[in-house]
């Protein structure tokens, strides 16, 4: 699996659109969502900076991204002139491969168990 990790920052008063956009089932995420190969995108607003997101997409492989984009490729281009439009810096940190899934430990505080279920 690979991940081309993102940094964007967003004109302030673009914040909405953008979550809108390129968030859970928006327009980013739809553009793919049938591609095979696509596994997801990720995104995650700075906690001290507002303005500023990383979007990670992760696929199956480079090629599988690459034919997406091909086969979709007015979606794509329509997608990259809203970000430009909503954007004022952005930067493509690069393609990483993924080696390992991190553990995540449980939280004490959350009361279900593995299953999803509440615990006594």
């Amino acid at each position: 699996m690979i991940e081309f990790v993102w940094e964007y920052t967003i004109h302030p008063d673009k914040r909405g659109l953008f979550e809108l956009v390129f968030g859970p089932g928006g327009a980013w995420s739809l553009a793919f969502a049938g591609a095979e190969g696509y596994r997801g995108t990720s995104v995650m607003r700075d906690s001290d900076n507002g303005d500023r997101y990383m979007l990670v997409d992760v696929w199956d492989s480079p090629e599988d991204c690459e034919r997406a984009t091909n086969e979709n490729a007015a979606a794509y281009a329509e997608l990259q002139t809203t970000l430009a439009e909503l954007t004022t810096e952005r930067h493509q940190h690069g393609m990483f491969q993924l080696l390992q899934q991190a553990s995540v430990r449980p939280n004490p505080k959350d009361k279900r168990g593995r299953t999803g279920r509440r615990r006594g």
